[in-house]
């Protein structure tokens, strides 16, 4: 019987192992305890079509996001929040 529902920060410090006991007291629940659901699951197959759109477009990303989108291999990626450097496009 499931007891627990992971949220979308919980599934990503699982599988960052940051922080450490997310994961550790996950590994002493019992597999049928546990689960995720459909809108998580989403969630996080989401960030890896924005990326894979952006590539495929060969276009910058624009995010706030830039350590979950600078794991991908050949994503260009910008983060408008910090501030523009002289030289810098618009």
């Amino acid at each position: 019987m499931i007891r627990w529902m992971l949220d979308t920060n919980a599934c990503i410090a699982v599988i960052n192992q940051n922080p450490p006991p997310v994961r550790q007291r996950l590994l002493r629940i019992a597999p049928m305890d546990v689960a995720i659901s459909e809108i998580v699951r989403y969630e996080l197959a989401y960030d890896t079509l924005i990326a894979a759109h952006a590539r495929s477009l060969n276009v910058t990303l624009v995010t706030h996001n830039t350590r979950e989108f600078g794991r991908v291999d050949g994503l260009r990626i910008e983060n408008w929040a910090l501030d523009v450097g002289e030289g810098a496009q618009p």
